[in-house]
């Protein structure tokens, strides 16, 4: 049933965000200078990333991980729950960050009282730890949105995207827990879990993209994502097949759409600081809706309203270098109002609707392939 509540509550927190954005880009491409009332947030960002932990079990070729400049941690759920404390009905939340979520124990607890307090939460995991007891955990949990990251069909692109992984990571397993996954909600559970699978779009993986899409589109999924190649401020393991960058400076959404809570509670207004270089502020000290309009959060909308690379150099980042601003990747102010905006919309109204694709055909092409790829494999979930 469609949780009518709740997609009024997205509408109205969407539309509200979407106005605060155009009056700051119109400001901006009539000249003016930003006021420091234009730079304060009226609306809390739409989307929260949560990062459970910056554990990692893969060595993927284009994440920031191997980069990172912090100490490993794992988020406790005092910190979650302070973090989700002040949060309005609506607000989406996405459990993701610089490691593998589900190796969190807590993360199925976080979910559910997240849902509970009627927050819209996605998962994005990497299928590794998605074992027949998890993924029953993982659904009874409830999140509206799972996604899985799985770059190609093909093995050897597979093990190339992901550093040759071994034991509970390898092809084999992976690829048959994550259509085990998909069966227990979809001929099991049946909530309605928007599920996706997710591919980063490097020359590697475009190379046997076909057959990927294929094999998913006979599957009762929701959603094939096809990413760009973030360039992480540069600090992605793949940045040098960006794009060089010969584009007009236009103002980054991401300080005015998101922030992210990272493993140790603090808080980041930039979702690519995967080194935590710019802090705003600390669960464990403020709550969300003063951290969004901290003086660091203010400075850095600021510098980025006015091109002010200095101000990014000081701080740490590359924001000149970084490609979520241009059109290749469209999260720039306007791309992301044009583009990312009513796709990211869309994709949460469907969410709220918790329908799920059973249909018949899919579920029994997913459960004749599974039977047949675990016996091949020889692999117990």
């Amino acid at each position: 049933m469609i949780d009518k509540t709740c997609l009024q509550d997205v509408m109205l927190r969407f539309g509200d965000k979407y106005n605060e954005m155009e009056k700051v880009l119109r400001t901006w491409e009539a000249g003016e200078p930003a006021s420091r009332d234009l730079l304060r947030l009226k609306t809390m960002p739409g989307r929260l990333f949560i990062e459970p932990t910056n554990r990692c079990n893969r060595n993927c070729e284009y994440c920031a991980h191997s980069s990172m400049e912090r100490d490993y941690s794992m988020l406790s759920l005092e910190d979650f729950r302070r973090a989700i404390r002040d949060l309005p009905a609506g607000t989406y939340i996405t459990m993701t960050g610089n490691g593998e979520p589900l190796l969190n124990s807590n993360i199925y607890t976080m979910i559910a009282e997240a849902r509970a307090k009627g927050l819209l939460v996605g998962l994005i995991c990497n299928g590794t730890v998605l074992t027949e007891k998890n993924a029953r955990k993982l659904i009874e949990a409830g999140p509206n949105r799972v996604q899985i990251s799985f770059d190609s069909i093909d093995k050897a692109v597979f093990n190339q995207s992901y550093g040759n992984p071994k034991g509970a990571c390898r092809f084999e397993s992976v690829v048959c827990k994550v259509l085990n996954f998909i069966r227990l909600e979809r001929t099991e559970y049946k909530k309605g879990i928007f599920i996706t699978i997710a591919m980063v779009m490097t020359e590697n993986v475009k190379s046997k993209a076909e057959e990927t899409r294929a094999f998913w589109e006979k599957m009762p999924l929701d959603n094939l994502y096809e990413g760009p190649l973030l360039s992480l401020q540069t600090y992605a393991g793949t940045s040098e097949e960006n794009s060089t960058l010969k584009e007009d400076w236009k103002i980054c959404a991401n300080p005015w759409t998101s922030m992210k809570i990272n493993a140790d509670g603090t808080v980041n207004a930039c979702i690519q600081d995967f080194s935590n270089r710019y802090i705003i502020g600390s669960v464990r000290e403020q709550s969300l809706t003063e951290m969004m309009n901290s003086e660091n959060a203010l400075a850095l909308r600021e510098a980025l309203y006015n091109n002010d690379s200095e101000f990014c150099s000081k701080i740490g980042y590359n924001c000149q270098q970084c490609n979520a601003w241009t059109s290749e990747a469209k999260h720039d102010l306007c791309g992301y109002m044009q583009n990312s905006f009513p796709m990211t919309y869309g994709l949460m109204v469907a969410e709220a609707c918790a329908v799920g694709d059973r249909e018949p055909e899919k579920i029994k092409h997913l459960e004749m392939t599974l039977a047949k790829l675990k016996e091949e494999y020889g692999v117990t979930l």
